[in-house]
């Protein structure tokens, strides 16, 4: 979550809040499943609760996974991008 969260603040500086993280009445709230999932996060929108991202509908991982470029692992950021250009950010 801190690699998304930094990715998140760099993109969209103090546009954007992270807040909620495992509260109970939040979670009641916004989590499709209403409970805590181990590695699991939702992304919503403030002002409508509009469901952005959910890793428990999408199963994808948006930053985190790792690849192998000419030999070397770096961060695969194509995730993270594409659904920034999805939500038209």
């Amino acid at each position: 979550m801190d690699r998304l969260e930094a990715m998140l603040k760099d993109r969209f500086g103090d546009d954007i809040v992270v807040s909620g993280r495992n509260d109970p009445d939040q979670l009641s709230r916004l989590s499709p499943s209403g409970e805590w999932r181990v590695g699991a996060f939702e992304v919503t929108r403030l002002g409508d609760d509009e469901l952005l991202y959910s890793k428990l509908e999408t199963k994808r991982h948006l930053v985190g996974t790792r690849i192998k470029v000419d030999g070397e692992v770096v961060h695969d950021d194509k995730p993270f991008n594409e659904w920034v250009e999805k939500w038209g950010f």
